[in-house]
């Protein structure tokens, strides 16, 4: 196998699950009035990915939970909704 091609397919398989989680977790909140995460309306998965692995490296101490929660956790910091009024 080409390292690089694996390496390639390994992003690109991150990057789709990765979106594929933050958009389907938005897309299945029940209103904007109790939405936990609002992404930008220009996010794509290198932003996210940012996100997710500076969350990590800020929190080691949670690297043994599920990626999804994880992933949850970073974006929920990152881009929290304004709180209802």
């Amino acid at each position: 196998k080409n390292p690089e091609t694996t390496n390639e397919v390994s992003l690109a398989h991150c990057y789709a699950y990765f979106q594929g989680m933050a958009y389907g977790f938005v897309m299945g909140q029940v209103s904007e009035r109790e939405s936990v995460i609002c992404l930008p309306g220009k996010f794509n998965p290198d932003q996210g990915m940012r996100v997710y692995v500076g969350f990590i490296e800020r929190n080691p101490d949670q690297m043994h939970e599920d990626e999804q929660t994880l992933i949850l956790r970073a974006l929920m910091l990152a881009f929290p909704c304004p709180k209802p009024e």
